[in-house]
């Protein structure tokens, strides 16, 4: 029979796996998820070394801690008056042993529980503590910003191209500058370059780059005569006063039916991008620092593991740009909660842009949580990033997604049922052993039921 240990550890497993799956399925990845996202700063720690499906395992794994000791508390144990009329040959412990042992797994696993929050009171890790200082030894000051014009401001319905370009001219004194997704559209790559061109021409400071999300037609490169239509897609382009583009990113996950009719999705994996920023003479330390960035497009950061396929060369980003256009409040505060997983998963910022009516936008990870601004209207925030970077990833990021992590959970299992992590013996194994012994001992115990009801005397007889 399985140890207590294991059944304590089943379903979190289970559960966590389950989620995990069904995110990799689902069209809306982590939205369809019951575990909470946020709410258990505790555990915080844990989501940089083993994902999100931690959160997940902890949720069903406090569940059964709770339900097994209400159980215990409630239903006690079995007294002698309890006992079954029918004396028969026991084919498992006592009812009183086998409670014991149970609670001994259950008590394990919430002493396991209650120490794995420890770490958020010992150790103060970027996530856990206040956002760094903007003026310090340790830190590079590094203004950013949403580009998010106001409708009643310019008189228009549906912003154009000249109106994102009027505002971010106003916000000349951000480093990097983002406009949310799909915020303009072009007819094909050549109107998107020269849209490009005049961005750059606009800015004046070689410090600043500017993210520029938009919607393009395009032709298929499997299809250059075009017999499909002219095809469309979600992209963002970072730019600067250089005549190339540092950075292009096309949205991989599309929303069922609201995109998917209209719009293709890419294959491409996230970018990395480096640049060298130049810091007023009066900061202490180097006056050129780097700061790494990447992308993703709004559902993209609701997926399992979005950044998995970043180089496993490269360091971790730095900053996370997150153009996204939801279209409820409801639906941008999950999407925004989404994208602070994202960051605290690889223990980056994510500079997080909502275009959509009532939208949510700020920046957040690293002791950031706030959101700054819910719809319209243009901000900049002046934030501190890690100096010297760390280059060194998160475990997370350095496995490479939560694969391994679901698979130590079942590790978990596997140990507590064979007694060493790695005993699975060639062919059948202990896991399936242990399985068949539960299977025989349950049909044995519907047997021995079986026989005991037609042993019973009949009370009362009738003639006919």
């Amino acid at each position: 029979m399985y140890s207590s240990w294991t059944q304590a550890m089943l379903f979190p497993a289970i559960w966590a796996t389950a989620w995990y799956t069904l995110a990799h399925i689902s069209p809306v990845g982590y939205l369809t998820s019951w575990s909470p996202v946020s709410g258990s700063p505790a555990y915080d720690w844990l989501v940089p070394v083993a994902g999100s499906p931690i959160r997940d395992w902890l949720a069903a794994a406090w569940a059964v801690v709770i339900s097994q000791l209400g159980e215990t508390w409630y239903m006690g144990e079995e007294t002698p008056e309890e006992a079954p009329l029918v004396d028969h040959e026991p084919l498992v412990s006592t009812t009183s042993s086998t409670v014991n042992s149970r609670l001994k797994g259950t008590l394990a696993l919430g002493t396991v529980l209650l120490a794995l929050t420890a770490p958020s009171y010992v150790w103060q890790g970027s996530n856990l503590g206040l956002p760094r200082p903007v003026i310090a030894s340790d830190a590079t000051p590094l203004t950013v910003g949403c580009v998010l014009p106001q409708h009643n401001q310019y008189k228009r319905h549906q912003l154009t191209f000249e109106n994102f370009l009027t505002e971010t001219t106003k916000l000349a004194a951000a480093h990097i500058l983002l406009w949310p997704e799909g915020a303009v559209s072009f007819a094909d790559e050549d109107e998107r370059e020269n849209a490009l061109e005049k961005v750059r021409r606009a800015i004046t400071s070689p410090n600043q780059r500017v993210g520029v999300s938009f919607e393009e037609f395009y032709t298929d490169s499997v299809d250059p005569n075009g017999r499909r239509g002219p095809l469309r897609r979600t992209g963002l382009a970072l730019v600067s006063k250089a005549n190339e583009t540092q950075m292009l990113y096309f949205k991989r996950n599309l929303v069922p039916i609201a995109e998917s009719f209209r719009l293709q999705k890419s294959d491409n994996r996230p970018p990395l991008y480096t640049f060298d920023l130049n810091l007023p003479k009066w900061t202490s330390g180097p006056a050129v620092r780097p700061i790494s960035l990447t992308a993703s497009i709004c559902l993209d950061f609701a997926m399992p593991d979005p950044f998995a396929d970043l180089s496993a060369s490269s360091d971790s980003p730095q900053l996370i740009l997150g153009p996204a256009r939801t279209w409820d409040l409801a639906v941008g505060n999950a999407m925004w909660e989404q994208a602070k997983q994202r960051a605290m998963e690889l223990d980056s910022l994510v500079l997080w842009c909502d275009g959509g009516e009532g939208g949510l936008s700020g920046i957040a990870g690293q002791g950031l949580h706030e959101v700054v601004q819910v719809g319209e209207g243009s901000w900049i925030r002046t934030v501190g990033v890690e100096y010297p970077a760390n280059g060194h990833k998160t475990l997370y990021a350095m496995i490479r997604g939560s694969g391994a992590t679901i698979g130590f959970m079942w590790l978990l299992v596997i140990g507590g049922s064979s007694g060493r992590l790695l005993g699975i013996v060639p062919g059948f194994g202990n896991l399936p052993r242990n399985l068949r012994r539960l299977f025989l001992g349950w049909r044995e115990s519907r047997r021995t039921q079986a026989l005991s009801r037609d042993q019973e005397p009949n009370l009362l007889t009738f003639d006919n």
